[in-house]
């Protein structure tokens, strides 16, 4: 007589949010790391001028914000570079036509 296969009844697991170890130890660190993490989001959003005067601004909208500012900083940076590098060229030119004409001068 040949048997079938062997039918095995899975029972579905009990989802935790936190794994059980001892007294909730771990709990009690993820929610300390979570309270932090809440510190320091919303030291960065006092930081982003954004952000100042919004009252319960998202975690991600934090972020954002201050992606968005460190590239307007990047920007501005960026103008002021190019001004500096503009006016250093135009000084070393006026420079040169200065010491040009002031050989030629003693020269002739």
């Amino acid at each position: 007589m040949v048997k079938g296969p062997k039918t095995v009844t899975v029972l579905p697991q009990r989802h935790t949010p936190f794994p059980r170890f001892g007294d909730g130890k771990v709990r009690k660190v993820i929610q300390s790391e979570n309270e932090e993490l809440k510190e320091l989001y919303q030291k960065l959003g006092g930081m982003l001028p954004s952000c100042k005067n919004k009252m319960n601004t998202s975690s991600i909208d934090i972020v954002l914000s201050a992606v968005d500012y460190i590239r307007e900083l990047h920007s501005l940076l960026d103008q002021r570079n190019i001004r500096t590098a503009e006016a250093v060229t135009d000084v070393v030119k006026r420079n040169s036509l200065n010491r040009a004409s002031t050989n030629s001068s003693f020269h002739s």
